[in-house]
């Protein structure tokens, strides 16, 4: 919230907002922890919208261990979280992370414009490099993560195989769309905040 009273003190546009990720495995996984987490994703989804941002970027998974997907109840979980978001009048942007198989049965059975896609050049890059993300869901791009880290081990040390011109493929099938005109706005809000000496926003917070 910090960081978009910033940008809106400078005149920034703030084009979407990355909600809290942790345990976003258990959306795929039976227990009353995936249905806190499904509730709270709706409730930032809310509170997003309240702000004046039009998208929430949502991760589905988190971190390296591989949930215990129930496919079904994972539907189940999402489509109430399409359905709010519609509700709200806010496009939920699911991101690309760790495992490719989550992402394709979302996308696979879940339709709604008020659904889209968060493509994560360095997710990709570090963890799904034999998948083409843009070639199968850039339609539905919402968001974009575009960053310069290469492969990552478990502790998410990055080898900086893209270097500085980013990733190859990014650079090569990434189209230019209204999502690359802020692409590097947390940049500016970081620098913004330090100059004001405000605080940093929390985990929910603005980013590209």
């Amino acid at each position: 919230e910090n960081q978009v009273k910033t940008a809106q003190k400078y005149g920034l546009p703030v084009e979407n907002a990355h909600l809290t990720w942790r345990n976003a495995n258990s959306l795929w996984e039976k227990g009353e922890l995936g249905e806190d987490v499904k509730n709270r994703v709706i409730d930032e989804l809310r509170r997003t919208k309240e702000l004046g941002i039009r998208t929430g970027v949502v991760h589905i998974t988190a971190g390296f261990q591989k949930p215990d997907t129930d496919f079904e109840l994972g539907i189940r979980r999402f489509s109430e979280i399409a359905e709010n978001a519609e509700k709200f009048g806010i496009v939920a942007a699911f991101e690309n992370s760790v495992f490719s198989e989550n992402i394709h049965y979302l996308f696979t059975h879940l339709q709604s414009d008020y659904v889209g896609f968060c493509f994560d050049s360095g997710h990709e890059h570090a963890f799904t490099p034999g998948e083409d993300y843009l070639a199968s869901y850039g339609s539905r791009l919402a968001a974009m993560h575009q960053e310069h880290h290469g492969g990552h081990d478990k502790q998410g040390q990055g080898d900086n195989q893209c270097g500085d011109k980013g990733c190859p493929k990014v650079s090569r099938s990434g189209k230019k769309t209204e999502h690359e005109e802020n692409n590097h706005l947390h940049q500016a809000i970081d620098a913004i905040e330090e100059a004001d000496k405000l605080p940093a926003a929390g985990e929910c917070a603005v980013t590209h």
